[in-house]
């Protein structure tokens, strides 16, 4: 288990709270890794980001 978050750890939640609309957050346990995202469902189904080749 990690001692402190790193860089990419905290990128990866502010990231994908932000994208979602709600919060973010890894955790290091025992057994392992644990993910929670705490957002909205309105809306998931659309890609505000969505991405087209020029």
């Amino acid at each position: 288990m990690p001692s402190s978050k790193g860089y990419g750890g905290r990128i990866v939640e502010r990231v994908l709270a932000d994208e979602f609309g709600g919060s973010a957050s890894i955790d290091y346990v025992p057994q392992g890794v644990v993910f929670t995202l705490d957002a909205p469902s309105k809306g998931l189904g659309v890609e505000p980001t969505e991405w087209s080749a020029p």
